[in-house]
């Protein structure tokens, strides 16, 4: 038996999207169970304090998460926005790790709820979530006045509902090859580095645009010059992802910036958007530990991570790096928090020749 459960984020007791949910728990098909979580307007609002002792209707949460194999998500749009429901058990759910990786379908009951569909994408994605598109649903229920027997017996409903259950059900599809390699940096690639580089740090860090601080620091940084010093210093390590089209991602490693006890400093990791959630970030970062391990006889690395990239955090705590102090990066008078943290040790086992 394969188990989903649903988060309904409208507490509403005539509530669409909770109707929506109804209908789907008759609908679901064979070997297919749908829950409907516990009630969500039960969790208080999220609160770091609170994570020593969790209050009962999050461990409840927790534990409805864990035991589920995949979820949906119901939610209206509020003022071009997710509800706060929905945010709220989020919020509640972004530090607990079976919720990575796990699948999630997005439903809503109104086509026109662009505004929350992506706001609650984005949120998924930051929180590692496996967003699973054949399963997502947007059905056109506002003003249809079906409760969930009519949304059962009415087959431009019920048909979706059933194929969204079982594509979410049946898991991911098989994975494809990469479809790129590793390789160490060549003088040749400084070019399409800067260009690299300049594209993942603007689309990473320009929040709220390019300022004239940040196109100074950019231009002046990210430049073929800048890269082909780089890959000429015998103190720095670069290894680069690329694709049939070219550069998708590289790593750099420093020797010789100690930081906490440790020696070499992972400077950077940058992936293109569209190669991302390929396995590319994880494939580099373990081909930076393992050449820093042979190569500059390091068996832990450090890095500093903007304290605001949830997404980068989220990725190397899933790898089993730990928080070991702060930092600050310094542009254009603004002083912005980075938290450093350190991989772990590499084995003699793992560091050994494959």
């Amino acid at each position: 038996m394969t188990t989903l459960l649903a988060l309904c984020g409208s507490l509403r007791a005539a509530s669409l999207h909770r109707e929506l949910l109804g209908a789907a728990q008759d609908l679901a098909p064979a070997g297919v169970s749908l829950r409907i979580a516990s009630d969500l307007g039960a969790l208080p609002l999220f609160n770091p304090d609170l994570e020593a002792e969790l209050p009962a209707a999050v461990r409840r949460l927790h534990a409805e998460v864990a035991a589920a194999e995949a979820l949906v998500i119901a939610s209206p749009e509020y003022a071009h926005g997710v509800t706060g429901t929905i945010k709220n058990a989020l919020d509640w759910l972004v530090g607990f790790e079976p919720f990575v990786g796990r699948r999630v379908a997005i439903w809503k009951a109104s086509p026109r709820a662009r505004h929350a569909d992506a706001a609650l994408r984005e949120t998924l994605r930051t929180m590692a979530a496996e967003i699973v598109e054949p399963a997502c649903l947007s059905l056109p229920l506002l003003g249809a006045r079906l409760d969930a027997a009519g949304i059962r017996a009415a087959p431009a409903m019920a048909d979706p509902i059933r194929a969204a259950l079982r594509a979410l059900a049946q898991g991911p599809a098989p994975a494809a090859a990469p479809g790129w390699l590793l390789r160490p940096a060549q003088a040749g690639d400084a070019t399409r580095l800067a260009a690299l580089a300049l594209q993942v740090w603007l689309s990473t860090y320009a929040w709220e645009g390019v300022s004239e601080d940040i196109a100074a620091y950019v231009l002046a940084r990210f430049t073929p010059a800048a890269f082909a010093e780089l890959l000429a210093d015998a103190q720095r390590l670069l290894l680069v992802g690329e694709g049939p089209g070219g550069l998708l991602g590289y790593a750099q490693l420093r020797r010789g910036a100690p930081q906490g006890g440790l020696e070499v400093e992972l400077e950077t990791l940058y992936v293109q958007a569209p190669a991302q959630g390929t396995g590319l970030a994880q494939a580099l970062l373990a081909q930076a530990r393992l050449a820093a391990y042979r190569q500059l006889g390091a068996p832990a690395i450090w890095l500093s991570v903007n304290a605001r990239n949830e997404r980068a955090l989220n990725f190397y705590r899933r790898a089993g790096c730990i928080e070991c102090g702060e930092t600050w990066f310094e542009l254009g008078g603004g002083r912005h928090l980075n938290l450093l943290l350190r991989s772990p040790n590499m084995s003699r086992t793992e560091g050994e020749e494959r």
